[in-house]
């Protein structure tokens, strides 16, 4: 398969079983919130698998559902572990949780002998208006998030507010962390 990404719609609800199996060129896949179910082998053989973010509303992952063959890093926006079915993640993969809900997934069925931790809360904002703030965040293992601060027209970018001066300001997430930008 020649899929490299995939948009999926809000209205989406369920990812059917073998619905994006061996798309060996999908590195990436976000779960909109509208998805309440992801059946078995939904994207089983995706060699190039890295991450996937799992929507607020998935309550079901099916069996093998996210076996790629690959480890992979995976975000849960859920703060209830959602049921799961048998082998549903490759070997050696990464999960991460909402701040507060680790102790949740480390006692519910099919999680305890997963690799979870918690996942730094991160925001952006704007002071007096005058630019926009983008923020890029690849949801892989690493704790790195993107900021990018743009200016309007006629207006520069003076800094953030830990003192940062970069206007593209890649940052090492160790704490929950908000930054303002000033225009």
């Amino acid at each position: 398969s020649i899929l490299i990404s995939v948009d999926l719609s809000p209205a989406v609800r369920e990812i059917k079983s073998t619905a994006f199996y061996g798309c060996a060129k999908l590195p990436h896949i976000v779960i909109p919130d509208s998805v309440t179910t992801i059946e078995s082998n939904a994207f089983t053989n995706n060699s190039s698998m890295r991450s996937a973010v799992i929507g607020v509303d998935v309550n079901f992952i099916g069996n093998q559902a996210f076996s790629t063959g690959n480890p992979l890093c995976v975000t849960f926006k859920r703060c209830t572990p959602a049921s799961l079915g048998t082998q549903v993640f490759s070997n050696g993969s990464n999960f991460f949780v909402p701040q507060g809900c680790l102790s949740a997934y480390q006692g519910a069925t099919g999680y305890t002998s997963l690799n979870i931790a918690e996942r730094h809360q991160y925001s952006a904002s704007v002071s007096g208006g005058n630019g926009t703030v983008q923020i890029i965040d690849t949801f892989g293992c690493s704790s790195t998030v993107t900021f990018v601060a743009n200016a309007e027209s006629g207006y520069h970018f003076a800094g953030w507010s830990d003192g940062s001066t970069d206007s593209i300001y890649t940052v090492t997430l160790t704490q929950d962390t908000n930054l303002l930008a000033s225009f």
